[in-house]
């Protein structure tokens, strides 16, 4: 069975089918975000941590 739902991107807010799990400031808190907001929270940040792909629309 196919579920078409979208998720949420912490950052931007959003509709995404698919996310990623990172942490991204001085609180360490993982997040899930959307492909662009993780390839700006990756640059230059030294509280950047990528925890992989976790979120599909299709499972």
């Amino acid at each position: 069975m196919k579920i078409n739902e979208q998720g949420t991107c912490f950052k931007c807010d959003e509709l995404f089918l698919e996310l990623f799990r990172c942490k991204f400031d001085e609180r360490g808190n993982w997040v899930l975000i959307c492909k662009n907001c993780l390839e700006e929270s990756k640059v230059n940040n030294i509280f950047f941590q990528y925890g992989g792909e976790t979120w599909k629309s299709k499972k």
